[in-house]
């Protein structure tokens, strides 16, 4: 959100081309925490993400099954 504030998300950076509306991307991550990423953000955040896996490694698909995940029944929402 820093790097790109208004560009971070597509609602924002559409409102900032329109000259209206919310542009801060903090403010519409808050009200709307599922908040499509624009394609050069989304770019950037794949980018980092595969500097972190080049760096750190990845768990490979039988570890990651095995992590603890916690279990939530329809009736417990």
């Amino acid at each position: 959100m820093d790097k790109f504030g208004s560009d971070a998300f597509m609602p924002t950076q559409r409102n900032a081309r329109r000259g209206e509306g919310n542009t801060n991307p903090r403010t519409a991550y808050r009200q709307q925490a599922a908040v499509m990423l624009t394609p050069e953000a989304s770019l950037w955040l794949n980018e980092q993400l595969q500097i972190a896996f080049d760096r750190f490694g990845t768990l490979p698909a039988v570890e990651l099954a095995a992590l603890d995940k916690p279990m939530i029944k329809v009736s417990d929402i």
